[in-house]
């Protein structure tokens, strides 16, 4: 009988700290110190001059919102979950 427990999943995301390392579609989430949790989050719009890392979110209508308009002012830290796409 061959053990079914043995199948690899391959990993749908991968969570990214740095900045250099994102693209527009990554998802970014904010930290928030007061609540002790990451409580908001936006996906990637855009990456360019002059505003660097833009994003875009549901509960203030904005889109193309500068990351230096909130962070490190309103949150303290952030971190990206990066999709994995397939090379098949």
């Amino acid at each position: 009988m061959t053990n079914s427990s043995s199948l690899s999943l391959d990993p749908i995301a991968i969570i990214k700290w740095s900045s250099t390392e994102v693209q527009p579609g990554d998802i970014i989430q904010f930290w928030s110190a007061n609540e002790s949790k990451w409580s908001h989050s936006g996906i990637i719009s855009s990456i360019n001059s002059p505003y660097g890392i833009t994003y875009s979110c549901h509960s203030d209508p904005h889109w193309q919102r500068p990351l230096s308009d909130v962070y490190p002012t309103l949150y303290s830290e952030v971190r990206f979950i990066c999709p994995v796409y397939s090379t098949i």
